[in-house]
């Protein structure tokens, strides 16, 4: 992290992963973050998303000096300037945006709870010609800004690990309290995957495949195209 001269007040940085971070690409994006003079930092450190979330606020609420928690997941990279951006929208709770890491990787932004723990995605046509800060009724929270306000207004535990997800849960718990959740579309995450190349035979050619899951994969170098 890099203490930065700031209007800001300072907060609770954190982020959430295994016993390291998983991927290089978040732990050098997580070094080079900016983040306004005075900050503290927390990491989570379990396979239980929600538990790990609840751990960080409570850093955060152990010391009257942090007004906002960030929770970063570890499987994502950004700017340096990410987390001042979604400061400077000065709202009570901000994702960043980003795409689901998995096939048809739709916008991880929702604009309606269709019915009890189902919820529909923003489509790429709809966020068209779209910009700046805009409501959502939820999203998953990688890169999730909290206000103080919003958490010390909140019964414990404030995420917990239920079948529609802890984001979607937090987030709804939110709203039934009158808060709104907004999404900065100026500020993108990359959302990091794993992915296998295999190897596939077609018309007498050898061609590596990525394969992405759920039936999706990318041919590198199509029969036709080698033919040819």
């Amino acid at each position: 992290m890099i203490p930065t001269a700031s209007r800001h007040p300072p907060g609770i940085v954190a982020f959430i992963g295994q016993e390291t971070a998983r991927y290089h690409a978040f732990t050098a994006a997580w070094s080079s973050v900016q983040v306004p003079e005075g900050c503290g930092q927390a990491v989570g450190l379990s396979y239980d998303v929600a538990m790990n979330s609840n751990e960080c606020i409570r850093v955060m609420l152990s010391d009257q000096a942090f007004q906002w928690v960030w929770i970063m997941d570890d499987d994502h990279v950004f700017s340096s300037a990410t987390l001042l951006m979604l400061l400077d929208a000065n709202v009570d709770l901000i994702v960043p945006f980003y795409a689901h890491r998995k096939p048809p990787l739709m916008p991880c932004i929702y604009d309606e709870e269709t019915s009890p723990d189902r919820y529909r995605n923003f489509t790429w046509e709809r966020l068209a010609g779209v910009s700046g800060v805009i409501p959502v009724v939820s999203a998953g929270k990688a890169g999730v800004l909290i206000r103080r306000h919003v958490i010390e207004k909140m019964p414990e535990p404030w995420f917990e690990r239920l079948r529609g997800g802890e984001d979607h849960y937090f987030f709804k718990k939110t709203r039934e309290m009158g808060f709104q959740l907004y999404c900065h579309l100026g500020v993108t995450l990359g959302h990091i995957t794993p992915h296998i190349v295999r190897i596939k035979h077609e018309a007498g050619q050898w061609n590596p495949v990525v394969d992405l899951g759920q039936g999706f994969e990318i041919d590198l170098f199509p029969v036709d195209q080698v033919a040819g």
